[in-house]
């Protein structure tokens, strides 16, 4: 099976809202374990993580979005479905990806 990781970009526009929803994972597992769920269509994602990268999945399974460590957030232009349950885990075994915050808007 192919992995279908995308490299995080920085997009134009697309200001973070007053009210986001948001999840944070203090220190990263190595299989991927539930961030956020989203509560509505979702347009945009933004995360960041604080030392070791770390790898975003939308359906548990698929690598989906590769988050570098340090940097500066970053923002998505997606299409992600109402119920849509965000997990991550660490982008290389045993590195421990820390202070991750994700949100959803």
């Amino acid at each position: 099976m192919q992995k279908q990781v995308l490299n995080v970009r920085q997009c134009p526009g697309g200001a973070i809202p007053s009210n986001p929803t948001y999840g944070l994972i203090g220190t990263g597992a190595d299989s991927f374990e539930a961030v956020v769920t989203t509560a509505s269509i979702c347009t945009h994602l933004w995360a960041k993580v604080g030392a070791h990268d770390m790898i975003l999945s939308l359906d548990g399974t698929t690598d989906n979005v590769y988050v570098p460590s340090g940097g500066l957030p970053v923002l998505f232009d997606l299409e992600i479905p109402s119920e849509t349950t965000i997990e991550a885990k660490n982008a290389t075994a045993g590195s421990a990806g820390t202070d991750l915050v994700v949100m959803v808007w």
